[in-house]
Protein backbone atom coordinates (compact mmCIF):
# COMPACT_ATOMS: atom_id res chain seq x y z
CA UNK A 1 0.00 0.00 0.00
CA UNK A 2 2.78 2.43 0.95
CA UNK A 3 4.57 1.71 -2.33
CA UNK A 4 1.35 2.46 -4.26
CA UNK A 5 0.88 5.82 -2.49
CA UNK A 6 4.54 6.72 -3.04
CA UNK A 7 4.25 5.77 -6.70
CA UNK A 8 1.10 7.88 -7.09
CA UNK A 9 2.76 10.91 -5.48
CA UNK A 10 5.81 10.48 -7.72
CA UNK A 11 3.59 10.25 -10.82
CA UNK A 12 1.69 13.41 -9.89
CA UNK A 13 5.00 15.25 -9.30
CA UNK A 14 6.31 14.14 -12.70
CA UNK A 15 3.08 15.22 -14.35
CA UNK A 16 3.26 18.65 -12.72
CA UNK A 17 6.90 19.05 -13.71
CA UNK A 18 6.24 18.07 -17.31
CA UNK A 19 3.24 20.40 -17.49
CA UNK A 20 5.32 23.34 -16.29
CA UNK A 21 8.13 22.54 -18.71
CA UNK A 22 5.98 22.14 -21.80
CA UNK A 23 3.59 25.07 -21.44
CA UNK A 24 3.13 26.97 -24.72
CA UNK A 25 4.14 30.60 -24.93
CA UNK A 26 1.68 32.60 -27.05
CA UNK A 27 3.15 34.66 -29.88
CA UNK A 28 1.22 37.63 -31.18
CA UNK A 29 2.27 38.86 -34.59
CA UNK A 30 0.87 39.73 -37.99
CA UNK A 31 2.19 41.07 -41.30
CA UNK A 32 2.89 44.49 -39.75
CA UNK A 33 4.17 43.42 -36.32
CA UNK A 34 6.97 41.00 -35.42
CA UNK A 35 7.25 38.94 -32.26
CA UNK A 36 10.45 38.29 -30.34
CA UNK A 37 11.30 34.85 -29.01
CA UNK A 38 12.90 36.26 -25.85
CA UNK A 39 11.65 34.73 -22.66
CA UNK A 40 11.74 31.57 -20.62
CA UNK A 41 13.09 28.49 -22.40
CA UNK A 42 13.77 24.93 -21.26
CA UNK A 43 17.50 24.32 -20.77
CA UNK A 44 19.07 20.88 -21.32
CA UNK A 45 22.77 21.24 -20.40
CA UNK A 46 25.32 18.97 -22.08
CA UNK A 47 22.60 17.42 -24.25
CA UNK A 48 21.83 17.78 -27.95
CA UNK A 49 18.20 16.80 -28.40
CA UNK A 50 15.38 17.67 -30.75
CA UNK A 51 11.69 18.18 -30.05
CA UNK A 52 10.19 14.71 -29.85
CA UNK A 53 13.17 13.42 -27.87
CA UNK A 54 12.48 15.95 -25.09
CA UNK A 55 9.20 14.26 -24.16
CA UNK A 56 11.16 11.04 -23.53
CA UNK A 57 13.76 12.69 -21.28
CA UNK A 58 13.36 12.49 -17.55
CA UNK A 59 12.38 15.86 -16.04
CA UNK A 60 15.31 15.44 -13.65
CA UNK A 61 17.68 15.98 -16.61
CA UNK A 62 16.32 19.49 -17.11
CA UNK A 63 18.43 21.60 -14.81
CA UNK A 64 16.19 24.65 -15.07
CA UNK A 65 14.41 27.02 -17.29
CA UNK A 66 16.40 30.06 -18.38
CA UNK A 67 15.70 33.53 -19.67
CA UNK A 68 16.92 33.98 -23.26
CA UNK A 69 18.84 35.69 -24.70
CA UNK A 70 21.72 34.59 -22.48
CA UNK A 71 25.20 33.14 -22.67
CA UNK A 72 26.70 29.98 -21.24
CA UNK A 73 28.68 32.23 -18.91
CA UNK A 74 25.54 33.85 -17.49
CA UNK A 75 23.64 30.55 -17.24
CA UNK A 76 26.27 28.16 -15.91
CA UNK A 77 29.22 30.31 -14.94
CA UNK A 78 31.29 28.56 -17.65
CA UNK A 79 32.06 30.09 -21.03
CA UNK A 80 32.36 26.71 -22.72
CA UNK A 81 29.63 24.16 -23.20
CA UNK A 82 26.88 22.66 -25.25
CA UNK A 83 23.19 22.58 -24.59
CA UNK A 84 19.74 22.46 -26.06
CA UNK A 85 17.19 25.21 -25.52
CA UNK A 86 13.58 24.50 -26.31
CA UNK A 87 10.23 26.22 -26.08
CA UNK A 88 6.67 25.49 -27.19
CA UNK A 89 4.96 28.41 -28.90
CA UNK A 90 1.33 29.02 -29.78
CA UNK A 91 1.01 30.84 -33.09
CA UNK A 92 -1.99 32.94 -34.08
CA UNK A 93 -4.63 31.03 -36.07
CA UNK A 94 -3.92 33.31 -39.04
CA UNK A 95 -0.35 31.94 -39.22
CA UNK A 96 -1.39 28.36 -40.02
CA UNK A 97 -0.45 27.55 -43.61
CA UNK A 98 1.36 30.87 -44.05
CA UNK A 99 5.08 31.35 -44.53
CA UNK A 100 6.60 32.34 -41.18
CA UNK A 101 10.08 33.85 -41.03
CA UNK A 102 12.58 33.60 -38.21
CA UNK A 103 15.44 36.09 -38.19
CA UNK A 104 18.58 35.24 -36.24
CA UNK A 105 21.04 38.14 -35.99
CA UNK A 106 24.80 37.72 -36.08
CA UNK A 107 25.73 35.12 -33.48
CA UNK A 108 29.32 34.07 -33.04
CA UNK A 109 29.19 30.41 -32.18
CA UNK A 110 27.56 27.26 -33.48
CA UNK A 111 23.88 26.42 -33.45
CA UNK A 112 21.21 24.36 -35.15
CA UNK A 113 17.60 25.53 -35.19
CA UNK A 114 14.70 23.10 -35.49
CA UNK A 115 10.97 23.72 -35.77
CA UNK A 116 8.91 20.63 -34.89
CA UNK A 117 11.93 18.31 -35.31
CA UNK A 118 12.74 19.72 -38.76
CA UNK A 119 16.18 21.29 -39.14
CA UNK A 120 15.72 24.78 -40.57
CA UNK A 121 19.25 26.12 -40.38
CA UNK A 122 22.64 25.71 -38.83
CA UNK A 123 25.64 27.93 -38.32
CA UNK A 124 29.03 26.37 -37.70
CA UNK A 125 29.30 22.84 -36.39
CA UNK A 126 27.56 22.02 -33.11
CA UNK A 127 29.34 19.45 -30.97
CA UNK A 128 31.85 18.74 -28.25
CA UNK A 129 35.03 20.79 -28.26
CA UNK A 130 36.96 18.68 -30.75
CA UNK A 131 33.99 18.71 -33.19
CA UNK A 132 32.76 22.26 -32.59
CA UNK A 133 33.34 24.87 -35.32
CA UNK A 134 32.41 28.48 -34.82
CA UNK A 135 30.94 30.68 -37.51
CA UNK A 136 29.38 34.14 -37.55
CA UNK A 137 26.46 34.74 -39.86
CA UNK A 138 22.95 36.16 -39.74
CA UNK A 139 20.15 33.87 -40.87
CA UNK A 140 16.66 34.35 -42.21
CA UNK A 141 14.73 31.10 -42.37
CA UNK A 142 11.10 30.25 -42.98
CA UNK A 143 8.60 27.48 -42.43
CA UNK A 144 4.93 26.77 -43.09
CA UNK A 145 3.18 25.69 -39.87
CA UNK A 146 0.27 23.28 -40.24
CA UNK A 147 -0.93 23.87 -36.67
CA UNK A 148 -0.82 26.63 -34.09
CA UNK A 149 1.43 24.79 -31.62
CA UNK A 150 5.08 24.59 -32.66
CA UNK A 151 8.23 23.53 -30.84
CA UNK A 152 11.39 25.51 -31.49
CA UNK A 153 14.61 23.78 -30.51
CA UNK A 154 18.06 25.34 -30.61
CA UNK A 155 21.17 23.21 -30.14
CA UNK A 156 24.19 25.33 -29.21
CA UNK A 157 27.87 24.80 -28.55
CA UNK A 158 30.54 27.29 -27.64
CA UNK A 159 34.19 26.63 -26.87
CA UNK A 160 36.99 29.14 -26.42
CA UNK A 161 34.72 32.12 -27.04
CA UNK A 162 35.29 35.02 -24.68
CA UNK A 163 31.58 35.77 -24.21
CA UNK A 164 30.47 32.19 -23.72
CA UNK A 165 28.42 31.84 -26.89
Amino acid sequence: MFRFVLSAIFSVCLFLLSTAVYTSTPLNFDRQHNARLDGVWNYYPNQLIIGSEASQISPSKIIKTVQLPASFLSISGQKDGLATFQQHFKLPESAVGQQIYLYIPYQYGAYQLFVDDRLLTKVGQVGVEEHHQTEMAPKLVSFFPNKTDVVITIQVSSFQHIRGG
